[in-house]
Parts: C-alpha cells; sequence; structure tokens
C-alpha cells in the first residue's frame, strides 16, 4: 500500500511521539538507557511534538506518513539559530527500503543549505543522506550527553 504524506495536526502529536519511540527502540535500543524507550520518553516527545506542530511555528516544516491511519513515519525540517536543520526523519523499521523516508524528506527539504545529526554507527542512515547530498563536515558531540555515543554532522 502507498503511504500518504501529509502534515500532521497538532492533535496528532502524541501517536507521532509513539511512533517516533518506537523507531528509537529499533534503531538505538542496546545503544542508550532504556528511559529512551519509556513511557516518559513518549510524554516528553508528545510535548516537544505539540510545540512543534504549534500553527505560531511558521518554520518548522513537518510531514508524516501514513498507511490504514497509521503514522509510519515522521520528518521535521526547520531553522534553528538562522541555520536549517533536518531535526527528525523516522521510518518503523518494516517500511525501511521501500521509499518512504525519501518521500518524507523530499517533502521537508528545500533547496537552502540544511545540516543535520547522525549517530556515526547508523551506517544505513549515512548512507542515505549521502545519497541525497549530504556530506559530513568533521563535527562530532556525544548524543544528548550519552558518553561515547557519537554523532556527526552532515551538511549539503
Amino acid at each position: 500500500m502507498t503511504p500518504v504524506v501529509r502534515r500532521p495536526g497538532r492533535d496528532e502529536a502524541e501517536a507521532i511521539a509513539r511512533m517516533h519511540t518506537e523507531a528509537w527502540r529499533t534503531t538505538y535500543g542496546g545503544s542508550v538507557p532504556d528511559t529512551y524507550f519509556d513511557e516518559g520518553s513518549i510524554i516528553r516527545r508528545t510535548q516537544h511534538w505539540r510545540t512543534v506542530l504549534d500553527p505560531n511555528q511558521q518554520d518548522q516544516n513537518v510531514a508524516v506518513a501514513v498507511v490504514d491511519s497509521n503514522i509510519i513515519g515522521i520528518a521535521h525540517c526547520g531553522l534553528e539559530d538562522g541555520r536549517r536543520k533536518l531535526f527528525a526523519l523516522y521510518v518503523l523499521e518494516a517500511f525501511h527500503g521501500t521509499g518512504v523516508g525519501q518521500l518524507l524528506l523530499d517533502t521537508v527539504l528545500t533547496d537552502e543549505p540544511t545540516e543535520l545529526w547522525v549517530a556515526q554507527t547508523n551506517r544505513r542512515a549515512m548512507k542515505f543522506y549521502r545519497r541525497n547530498g549530504f556530506e559530513p563536515d568533521g563535527s562530532a558531540q556525544d548524543l544528548l550527553g550519552i558518553d561515547g555515543y557519537v554523532t556527526i554532522r552532515m551538511v549539503r
């Protein structure tokens, strides 16, 4: 079934948070603390997505991919400190390799220079971003304060 890609409503924040958490679980499970996947993380992510989806947030571009009324992917690009960033691109594992990620990325990106941060161990994502014109710029940092779990910045 072909997914529908559209802008989500603020009332979908919790569904997005649950999908986001599941995507993190399958991508980073075993590498980051379980607190990234518990009910508290869903509450925190729900609040985050409500903020991002606030109609007053004009500089945020968000898209979801939906199949059978279930959110299976999310992408979020926007401005931070005057720079365009891809903040999130997550697709449920069952839909990896189906083109959903590409559809979402194409929906939220503009032609403007854009940066993103990706776990240096996430080779699949890095390959995807390289196919889309992103290259590492040499910047690295620990993921959300987790010592030894390094993210790298990619730019295009």
